[in-house]
């Protein structure tokens, strides 16, 4: 039985890995965004400042942070009723 390995250095561009990771995540959010979450005192106040923040980081690409904020979102009880 005859064997023939290639080199790693024998790959075609098509086949070689482009991956980047950072060291950390830049908050591309503005601040003055999360001021009024933390001082909001009542559902009511809450979903709009929740909705806010998930749509900028919709914006930016931040599916995690997209996910956080939905879930956020959905354990908020429904207050808001439609006759």
């Amino acid at each position: 039985m005859f064997l023939i390995f290639g080199s790693p250095s024998s790959l075609s561009a098509q086949d070689k890995v482009n991956f980047k990771a950072f060291g950390y995540m830049p908050n591309l959010v503005n601040d003055s965004l999360y001021a009024p979450l933390y001082g909001a005192t009542s559902q009511e106040e809450q979903l709009p400042i929740l909705y806010a923040i998930g749509q900028e980081h919709s914006t930016y690409g931040n599916a995690d942070s997209v996910e956080y904020y939905g879930k956020r979102i959905q354990n908020i009880p429904q207050i808001y009723t439609k006759s």
